[in-house]
């Protein structure tokens, strides 16, 4: 897949407007191991279907959680991956989507599409990297922060 300039600097563009309306100063420590709120809400949503908004005339198509894969705390960094799939090998570019789910709600995620299997699965990946404060440490996590 080949990225024109043009394509870049608007994926660019898109991904910096998100991070001015949600930015990571929204988040906040919390104290304790294990995987962070953020991705234990998504953890317990593996093999649940959520709706993609296309923005083409397909309207919106199924993709199910397939896996997350949360990486260790290392020098104040939390980092996680979900992995979704189209069972019927709908086919999506990179970018940002609106994504719903019943009990989730909407929210835009951006996705990559990784790859196609032998029986016409598309696979999509999206990453989070999420940036904590000066002087978090090993083991303790991110949470959203709670009005």
């Amino acid at each position: 897949m080949k990225t024109t300039r043009k394509q870049f600097f608007s994926t660019l563009a898109t991904g910096l407007a998100v991070a001015v309306a949600r930015p990571i100063s929204a988040l906040e420590i919390a104290s304790g191991p294990g995987p962070s709120p953020v991705a234990r809400s998504f953890a317990g949503f593996v093999g649940r279907t959520f709706q993609v908004a296309t923005g083409d005339s397909r309207g919106t198509i199924d993709v199910v959680l397939d896996s997350y894969d949360e990486k260790p705390t290392k020098d104040g960094t939390h980092q996680f991956s979900l992995t979704f799939v189209a069972p019927g090998g709908e086919k999506l570019t990179q970018g940002i989507y609106a994504v719903e789910q019943e009990q989730m709600g909407r929210f835009d995620l951006f996705v990559v599409p990784t790859r196609h299997d032998g029986q016409g699965r598309a696979f999509y990946r999206s990453d989070f990297n999420l940036l904590g404060k000066p002087g978090l440490k090993t083991g303790e996590t991110l949470a959203p922060r709670r009005p």
